[in-house]
């Protein structure tokens, strides 16, 4: 039971800070530029879309990586001991 709710929330963090991530991103993009963020969109060149798509994918990976690591800290902070997976050696 514990390594599902571990699952779960690590899980749900994980969606959480990819959500946010991609926002933050956005964000910073569309003040950089004019165009719109649709990567298929014709209008964009080619070393724009794939600017972008590497823009989120790092955005994405590095805040997913914070959320599992903030996951499992609070994990071992509420029941005192290291989250299901994880060796506490």
């Amino acid at each position: 039971m514990k390594n599902l709710t571990y699952q779960a929330l690590s899980g749900a963090a994980g969606i959480a800070a990819a959500v946010v991530a991609r926002k933050i991103v956005s964000a910073l993009w569309s003040s950089d530029t004019e165009t719109p963020l649709n990567p298929a969109d014709r209008r964009i060149s080619w070393k724009e879309a794939l600017a972008w798509g590497l823009a989120a994918a790092v955005g994405a990976g590095v805040a997913r990586v914070v959320a599992l690591r903030w996951t499992a800290a609070g994990w071992e902070r509420m029941t005192g001991e290291a989250p299901p997976g994880i060796d506490a050696d």
